[in-house]
């Protein structure tokens, strides 16, 4: 099934990852703490795709990790390169994407300095002042990123 998921998966396709849709998340409670190889497969199969995300498919990708419980302790490498991805399209990014992405990394309690410089970035670039919310989830998880970090808080 992983397999072919990963062979079908386009995130062009706007459709859900195919770790994430409805028949899925409706038994993540058993999924959860039960199949990390599952897992696994997911996060390589979303990693083999990555060069094709954008910034709503980095930004679902990790939310839906985050939302399971399969964040930056289970899934490391997928988080990192997620962040990388992130990083190198953040100044393309709207403003929703910034604040799902700080949401979910905050979420999945991945930490990784340059993601929150680049989310920091971005909102004092933005043409249009970033709303209240989403510069409370960039500072969330700024805040995050300096206390593991070791440098000043935001």
């Amino acid at each position: 099934m992983i397999i072919e998921a990963e062979a079908n998966y386009s995130p062009r396709s706007r459709a859900a990852p195919p770790f994430y849709n409805s028949s899925s998340s409706s038994s993540s409670s058993t999924i959860n703490n039960q199949d990390q190889a599952l897992f696994d497969a997911m996060a390589q199969a979303a990693c083999n795709q990555m060069g094709g995300f954008n910034a709503q498919d980095i930004a679902d990708t990790a939310w839906a990790f985050a939302t399971l419980g399969h964040g930056a302790e289970q899934a490391p490498a997928l988080f990192g390169e997620l962040a990388a991805e992130a990083c190198e399209q953040m100044g393309s990014f709207q403003e929703q994407r910034v604040a799902d992405i700080a949401w979910a990394f905050t979420k999945a309690g991945h930490v990784d300095q340059a993601l929150s410089d680049a989310m920091f970035q971005r909102a004092s670039e933005s043409e249009s002042a970033f709303s209240a919310k989403t510069r409370r989830a960039i500072s969330s998880y700024g805040l995050l990123a300096s206390h593991y970090s070791g440098s000043a808080s935001y």
